[in-house]
């Protein structure tokens, strides 16, 4: 099962929900169940939105747990 690290790259890099939500272009709603791994279906253009505002890639964001 794969798991977000969303939270944990962001505030890696001094993002919170409102930060990512401004550089990526994602509606709050959608970046804060990303945020709190809440998501049933990962969409890959919005992880790969989520990345590049992040300045890391999708695989980043990702890990088997």
């Amino acid at each position: 099962m794969l798991q977000l690290r969303v939270r944990q790259v962001a505030e890696e890099k001094g993002f919170n929900i409102q930060r990512l939500h401004e550089q990526s272009g994602i509606s709050y709603d959608t970046v804060l169940k990303y945020w709190h791994n809440q998501v049933r279906r990962i969409d890959t253009a919005t992880l790969a939105a989520l990345a590049k505002a992040l300045g890391t890639t999708s695989k980043d964001l990702l890990e088997e747990g």
